[in-house]
């Protein structure tokens, strides 16, 4: 009796195939894509309108397609804004957008955490800055 290849080798063989017998292997590259075990999306986005619709389409459309979306990255939030007055509306009208974000994004769908990364400019560089970064994160599950 044969033994299936594991996964990873599947897909080996799915990018060494010549283009004729490609379409042999959609399925199992839908099977892969699908597996919440083996394959995840993890949007990142902006919390402001227009990249709230887009990430809320997008989700949508993962959903539909069956795919997993365990987290969902809100970049660069205002998060202590301090006394200057511009800051903080900014930071007032990003948290509008995050609640809008999680109310919708969260029907129908499981367990989705949300990844609030502060505003940091300039941006961090080098692995000792990101891992400082990477400690301000907030994490909400939904």
């Amino acid at each position: 009796m044969t033994r299936a290849p594991e996964r990873p080798a599947l897909l080996q063989l799915l990018l060494q195939a010549d283009l004729p017998a490609r379409p042999l292997f959609v399925p199992v590259l839908q099977e892969l894509l699908r597996s919440p075990r083996d394959t995840r999306f993890v949007v990142v986005t902006r919390s402001a309108a227009v990249p709230r619709l887009e990430t809320e389409r997008l989700l949508t459309r993962l959903r539909g397609l069956h795919l997993a979306a365990p987290a969902v990255i809100v970049n660069a939030m205002t998060l202590a804004p301090r006394r200057c007055p511009l800051c903080r509306a900014t930071a007032a009208a990003e948290r509008r957008e995050l609640v809008l974000l999680v109310g919708r994004g969260s029907r129908g769908r499981g367990q989705c955490a949300i990844i609030q990364t502060p505003l940091e400019a300039p941006p961090p560089r080098g692995p000792v800055a990101l891992v400082r970064w990477a400690g301000s994160w907030t994490v909400k599950d939904r």
